[in-house]
């Protein structure tokens, strides 16, 4: 079985657990989006790797999505959520004496939930920035290795959310070093992305947890592993709770293993496992399939992280 290393941990035995078609991407975002991104793909062919020592999951070779490709996806209403449970857990770790920069900012619509000294965000998509200067927010066109030049020790809190999943798999390490080198001595760095521990990571032809949106999954091992490679402490690490709208997808998942389906992350045809639980759950009454998810609480769409930078004495 073929290996590679690992985008943040450096172990050169990351295996080789599923081999993507291009094409089959290429079609779940015609699909889902009306949209042709052929031209982002220059393989015929993507490998996924599993880490034999972080769990990291990621794809090889790295295919992003460039600004075309990201002002289609934020068509969607969904896209930029001004709600999430994740700005709740990380306003608990700000205070009004904070300066805050955010990685990703989109709009700036975490801005608005925390009371801190200074907010500074980062977003390279030109769409994004607009919608937060209208508001007034000081938004910075750079990357954060790019700013943590100029910038060393100078933040109180970096936070990035549903950021680091997008992040090239070459730029991943330099990335969240740059985060860390912007970090005041106990400064804290607030990290949240999809959980691989979730639903999500079961899920088949989930267009947006694949390239080129995203370049990475993360389980927690990978994420608190984060905290020994950067030098820094785990303060908090908590999963959302599942939302509404994700309730009959973590049945489907369930119902899908209950069956013994293989899990792969892109099925071109709808398989008889597949079609089997659909027709099961849509027998199980909706308050019932409710109780059932009440009761077991399982783990929500993402994960958040917050680390402190440890004191060097």
């Amino acid at each position: 079985m073929h290996t590679t290393k690992c985008p943040l941990c450096g172990a050169k035995d990351a295996k080789n657990i599923e081999t993507i078609n291009a094409d089959d991407l290429v079609g779940l975002y015609v699909n889902a989006y009306k949209a042709d991104f052929s031209y982002l793909f220059k393989q015929s062919e993507i490998q996924y790797y599993q880490c034999n020592n972080c769990d990291l999951k990621f794809f090889f070779p790295s295919v992003t999505g460039d600004e075309n490709f990201y002002n289609i996806l934020q068509k969607t209403d969904l896209y930029y959520v001004d709600d999430k449970e994740e700005y709740k857990i990380a306003s608990e770790y700000i205070t009004e004496k904070d300066d805050v920069l955010e990685i990703g900012c989109g709009k700036a619509a975490f801005s608005k939930k925390i009371n801190c000294k200074s907010y500074t965000g980062l977003e390279f998509s030109a769409n994004a920035k607009a919608l937060a200067e209208q508001g007034g927010v000081h938004i910075i066109n750079q990357t954060i290795q790019e700013h943590a030049r100029s910038n060393a020790n100078k933040y109180d809190v970096v936070c990035t959310f549903q950021v680091l999943e997008h992040v090239d798999c070459n730029e991943l390490f330099a990335f969240l070093k740059a985060a860390v080198d912007c970090l005041k001595a106990g400064g804290r760095l607030i990290i949240s992305v999809p959980s691989a521990d979730s639903f999500l990571s079961e899920m088949a032809n989930s267009v947006l947890n694949l390239p080129p949106h995203h370049q990475s999954h993360w389980p927690d091992k990978s994420l608190k592993k984060v905290a020994g490679i950067f030098n820094l402490d785990i303060l908090c690490f908590k999963h959302d709770t599942i939302a509404l709208q994700n309730k009959g997808e973590y049945l489907s998942v369930k119902l899908r293993h209950f069956l013994a389906f293989r899990h792969r992350l892109i099925e071109p045809k709808q398989n008889i496992f597949q079609k089997i639980a659909l027709r099961i759950l849509r027998l199980i009454p909706v308050k019932i399939q409710f109780f059932i998810i009440d009761r077991v609480k399982p783990n929500g769409h993402s994960i958040t992280a917050v680390f402190r930078k440890i004191v060097v004495k």
